[in-house]
Parts: structure tokens; C-alpha cells; sequence
């Protein structure tokens, strides 16, 4: 008994050491996965949104390693107040909701100064309960395409402005003509009525 009860052990370990080292490899995969996604991944505890889990793109942007962000919230790594009580009070309410929130612009001053623009999805990952336990944020940078659609805007404007003067143009050289010609043809048709 105690020899099958030692194989057993041993086929046990074998077993753990096998899937032990598969889940080493699935992690590892999953880091580099996460490392290398081109927007910015932060995961947070749902109770004190601290964070727990930063990528590379996060890291660039808010221009910390994540070594310096593991365990703070975002009132510890942004200097402006008013950004910080943003993300904190969409951040509760993702997880009040539950489910996936979008926020279509955050505005966000990296550490070099420059105003950055957002675009957020924050999901809360659940618990077998369903209770919340991290929060997921998945952002991308949209400043390049923002000012791109504010620039089509001014342009649209420009080009409305424009085309009013245009038709204001037009009318006022339609009334012009049509004045002309009423002003050159009453003297002309009395002129060839006398040369008749």
C-alpha cells in the first residue's frame, strides 16, 4: 500500500510540475501579449484602484515604469487633480455598472506636459459571485485623429462660410445683370426705334 501510495505521490508531482509549467507558459505568453498591445492596458483593483498591472504603452504615455505605478492609484501619478477625479469617478462607475463602459474622450496631460486625448473602455473583471474584483482599462491614444476631425470641422465651417459669400456673390451679380440690362436696353430700343 505504502508503494502504490508513493507512486501516486510521485505521479501527483509529475502531474503538478507538468501543469505548473504549462501555466508558467501561458503566463509568459499572456505578458508578452499584454507588453506588446500598441494601446495602453491598466489593471486595477476594484475596492482601492491601485494599480496592478501596466504595459508598455501605459508606461510611455503617463511616462513612469510600472514598477513606479504597481500599488498607486492615479492620484498618486498624475500631477493635475481634476484628471485624477476623472478617471477615479469613471472608474466607479464601470464597476458599479458591472459591465464594460465607454468614454469616448479623456483628456490626460502626459508627464512631458502634452494634453493627450483618450479613448477608454473600462471593464470590470468579476468574481464567481459576480462582485468586481479588477478593473480592466483599455485606452487609446486619439490626439492625432481628434485634431485631424477638429481641423475637417474648421474646414467644413470655412468652406459653409465660404459658399454663403459665393451665393451673396452670385445673387448680387444676378440683380447687377439683370439692372444692366434693363438700364442699356430702354436707351437702345429708343435709339433703333429713331434710326428706324
Amino acid at each position: 500500500a505504502e508503494e502504490d501510495l508513493r507512486a501516486l505521490n510521485a505521479e501527483l508531482e509529475a502531474r503538478v510540475h507538468l501543469r505548473t509549467a504549462e501555466l508558467e507558459t501561458a503566463n509568459s505568453f499572456l505578458n508578452s501579449v499584454i507588453q506588446h498591445i500598441p494601446h495602453q492596458v491598466i489593471v486595477k483593483r476594484a475596492d482601492d484602484l491601485t494599480m496592478v498591472r501596466v504595459n508598455r504603452s501605459a508606461e510611455e504615455l503617463l511616462g513612469h515604469s510600472e514598477q513606479d505605478m504597481l500599488g498607486k492609484t492615479v492620484f498618486d501619478i498624475h500631477t493635475r487633480k481634476e484628471e485624477a477625479e476623472f478617471f477615479t469617478v469613471k472608474d466607479r462607475e464601470a464597476l458599479a455598472l458591472g459591465r464594460e463602459a465607454d468614454i469616448p474622450e479623456e483628456t490626460l496631460h502626459s508627464s512631458d506636459g502634452r494634453e493627450r486625448v483618450l479613448h477608454a473602455k473600462k471593464v470590470p473583471i468579476l468574481d464567481e459571485s459576480g462582485r468586481p474584483r479588477y478593473l480592466l482599462i483599455i485606452a487609446e491614444d486619439v490626439t492625432q485623429r481628434k485634431k485631424r476631425e477638429r481641423e475637417v470641422e474648421r474646414l467644413n465651417a470655412a468652406l459653409a462660410q465660404r459658399s454663403t459669400e459665393v451665393e451673396a456673390a452670385n445673387r448680387a451679380k444676378s440683380t447687377f445683370l439683370a439692372t444692366m440690362s434693363h438700364e442699356i436696353r430702354t436707351p437702345m430700343n429708343g435709339m433703333l426705334g429713331m434710326l428706324e
